[in-house]
């Protein structure tokens, strides 16, 4: 096999064989993040997106939309806070649950947007607090690794 292998190459360099190298593509061009910072609540369903340039909200399940110029963020003790003359955006480093999903968020939202104030998560999804209602395959015990790794699940 060795001996083909060397036969191989002198013959692909005399017919300008080489190997095949990828095409670098003509640029890249970076895509720009829909939202830099997300955050939702629940009854009424709401959404708020936080971009470098705007702040936008969808309330009572998209009826009400409002796109507004991305204010200074004012930096508090416990997270931050954007103020317009129509909304105000409390972002509190606490631990959130969303009620329905039962997921965690880095942060609690408080929103009030002309006069009615909603209240939800945001920011980054976090790990589950404990097991309960998870999938996981047990592979070793004790560092001895498992006879036959099983899936299961705890309820």
């Amino acid at each position: 096999m060795r001996r083909l292998a060397w036969m191989i190459v002198p013959i692909m360099a005399l017919t300008g064989c080489t190997a095949a190298t990828p095409k670098k593509p003509a640029s890249i061009t970076p895509v720009a993040e829909e939202h830099l910072y997300r955050a939702f609540g629940t009854e009424p369903g709401w959404v708020l997106d936080i971009t470098d340039a705007s702040l936008k909200y969808q309330g009572d399940y998209g009826k009400t939309l409002v796109t507004l110029p991305k204010p200074v963020e004012i930096a508090r003790f416990d997270g931050r806070r954007f103020e317009t003359p129509r909304m105000t955006i409390d972002i509190t480093t606490s631990v959130c649950s969303d009620g329905m999903s039962d997921n965690r968020y880095a942060d609690t939202v408080t929103l009030t947007v002309d006069g009615v104030t909603v209240k939800g998560c945001g920011g980054a999804l976090l790990p589950a607090a404990d097991l309960s209602n998870s999938r996981w395959r047990l592979v070793s015990i004790n560092n001895e690794p498992a006879l036959s790794p099983t899936r299961t699940a705890i309820q």
